[in-house]
């Protein structure tokens, strides 16, 4: 499991708090699972956390104001490296905690978007 959690400051207030609860029990699920799961953070940058390795930085991150604006690329890139990268996430669901208010990515990662769920992985948000 793969979950993008957008931190910019759009999602200060009411979002931040469903955002925090829905990791938080997505984590839950995946540790419950026996599932590996990977948290990219992004907002104008990233901050990627293996939860497996990493459980006690959620919390931090998670209790963090808000900040920024919201720029996918890095966030995509990343997932489509380690969707590409590690057998261990080949088929993923990957779930992002967003409310999309950001521009649209281009269109050379929306046609990889579209292999790798071609290719079985799913995407929800």
């Amino acid at each position: 499991m793969v979950i993008c959690l957008d931190t910019s400051a759009s999602m200060e207030g009411k979002p931040q708090k469903i955002s925090q609860s829905l990791v938080i029990k997505a984590v839950d699920i995946a540790m419950k699972e026996r599932r590996q799961c990977f948290l990219i953070a992004f907002s104008v940058s990233i901050k990627p956390i293996d939860v497996m390795k990493e459980c006690q930085n959620i919390i931090g991150l998670l209790q963090k104001t808000p900040t920024g604006n919201t720029d996918a690329t890095q966030m995509l890139d990343a997932t489509f490296k380690l969707l590409e990268s590690n057998p261990e996430y080949i088929n993923a669901d990957v779930l992002w905690v967003t409310d999309f208010l950001m521009d649209l990515v281009s269109k050379d990662r929306l046609e990889k978007l579209q292999t790798l769920r071609s290719e079985g992985t799913r995407f929800f948000g």
